[in-house]
């Protein structure tokens, strides 16, 4: 089966169990599905993902900042 049969079934899927066959096929699909279930939350539950997300996002921003301005002061 290739990737794109793989994504169709995994889109067309209309059960949790086939779905997670789906997922345990393919690392980029699990992926997918984890990120699928996290939105499928409760609302509260789906707010904190997002913060906790764009806090790691920024962290990691201002981590790549933090290096290429120690590099800049380097040269």
């Amino acid at each position: 089966m290739d990737k794109i049969e793989l994504w169709a079934r995994f889109i067309n899927a209309e059960s949790k169990e086939e779905l997670e066959k789906i997922a345990a096929k393919d690392p980029y699909i699990a992926r997918a599905y984890e990120q699928l279930k996290i939105i499928s939350q409760d609302k509260e539950k789906r707010l904190q993902y997002e913060v906790r997300e764009k806090a790691i996002r920024e962290y990691n921003q201002s981590m790549k900042e933090a290096q290429e301005a120690g590099k800049e002061e380097g040269k």
